[in-house]
C-alpha cells in the first residue's frame, strides 16, 4: 500500500499502518483524521446529488471549517460546542456539523456580519475571538490551532468593512443573490382597509431585512391575488409595496438572523425578501400561511 493509499483508511488503521511498517515518523499531515474524510466524503455527495437533480453546486467562500462556539447552558451556565462554520461574502453561517449544512431542513444560523467588529486578544496563544455587532449582541468563538484563527480572522475582519449597499444575503433554495430592496415589487400596496384585512388570511407587525437594516412593517397576506402586501405603517403607504408570490419559493422553516426568525422568500424574478419576528412559534405561523398562498396559486 502506498502512503497516499492511507488516507482512506480509518485513522486507526493509518497509525497501526505506520506503526507495522516503522514508518511512524512520517509527517503528520499524511495521517487523516476520520472527521477530515467525512468532510470530503460528504461533499462529494453533495456535489454528485446536485448535479444529478440538474441544482445549483452549494458555492462556498473561501473559509470554512470548524469552530467552538460558546453557547449559554440550560441552567445559566456557558459551554463550547463544536460547529461548522462558513462565512460567505459578508455573512457567517454556522451548523451543527458538515453534514447538516447540506440538508435544507437542518437548523442553521445566519449572522450578517455588517455592523459587527471583531475583537481578539493581544496573546497570540490566544485562540478566542469575539463579533460584537449592533446592541452589544455578541459571539464568541474559538479555533483549534493558531494559523485557523489567523485565517478566520483576517476574513472575517475583512467580512465586517463590506459596504452595506453591496451585502449579498445567503439564501438555501437558491444559493447566493444579491440583496436588492427593489427587484420583486411588483406593484404599490393598495391602501389599509377595513375590507382588505377581512378579506385576509393573516396580517400583523413583521420585521423587514432592506440593505441590512431591520425595518419594523406591517404585512397583510391576501388569499385571492396570492400575495404579501408591505406596509411602513397602517396609515402611510408611500413606501408600500407587494410580494407577488407566483412561482416564488420560501423556506422549509425559520432561518436564525441573530435573535429574529425570519422567513426567507425568493420569487420568481429572483430577489429575496426577509420577514421575520422575535416569536419563532409565529414566524411558523406566517411559513404556513404563506405555504397556504402558494399551494392555492398552483390550484
Amino acid at each position: 500500500m502506498t502512503v497516499s493509499g492511507l488516507r482512506w483508511l480509518s485513522y486507526d488503521k493509518q497509525v497501526q499502518f505506520l506503526r507495522h511498517n516503522n514508518l511512524s515518523s512520517l509527517p503528520v499531515h499524511h495521517v487523516v483524521t476520520t472527521d477530515q474524510q467525512l468532510i470530503i466524503i460528504t461533499w462529494f455527495c453533495a456535489l454528485l446529488f446536485c448535479l444529478l437533480r440538474g441544482v445549483g453546486v452549494p458555492v462556498y467562500g473561501s473559509v470554512f471549517g470548524y469552530l467552538y462556539k460558546l453557547s449559554s447552558g440550560n441552567f445559566g451556565g456557558s459551554k463550547w460546542k463544536r460547529k461548522w462554520c462558513v462565512l460567505q461574502g459578508d455573512e457567517l453561517c454556522y451548523w451543527k456539523s458538515v453534514g447538516s449544512s447540506t440538508d435544507p431542513s437542518a437548523e442553521k444560523t445566519a449572522i450578517k456580519l455588517c455592523g459587527y467588529s471583531l475583537h481578539q486578544s493581544r496573546d497570540v496563544t490566544d485562540l478566542h475571538f469575539k463579533l460584537v455587532g449592533p446592541h452589544r449582541r455578541t459571539y464568541e468563538f474559538s479555533a483549534e490551532t493558531r494559523e485557523q484563527k489567523e485565517k478566520w480572522v483576517d476574513s472575517l475582519t475583512h467580512a465586517c468593512s463590506v459596504e452595506p449597499g453591496r451585502r449579498t444575503t445567503f439564501s438555501r433554495e437558491r444559493g447566493m443573490s444579491q440583496g436588492a430592496s427593489s427587484n420583486g415589487r411588483t406593484s404599490p400596496a393598495p391602501g389599509v382597509t377595513g375590507s382588505l384585512i377581512d378579506s385576509s388570511i393573516r396580517d400583523g407587525w413583521m420585521m423587514r431585512l432592506l440593505d441590512s437594516t431591520w425595518i419594523r412593517s406591517y404585512v397583510i397576506a391576501e388569499e385571492q391575488e396570492s400575495c404579501l402586501h408591505v406596509y411602513r405603517t397602517k396609515s402611510d403607504t408611500s413606501d408600500s409595496f407587494t410580494i407577488d408570490l407566483e412561482m416564488s419559493t420560501i423556506c422549509e422553516r425559520p432561518v436564525q438572523y441573530d435573535d429574529l426568525y425570519a422567513c426567507e422568500i425568493t420569487t420568481a424574478s429572483g430577489a429575496l425578501h426577509v420577514l421575520a419576528t422575535p416569536d419563532v412559534s409565529e414566524t411558523q405561523a406566517w411559513l404556513k400561511c404563506i405555504q397556504r398562498l402558494l399551494e392555492s396559486e398552483t390550484d
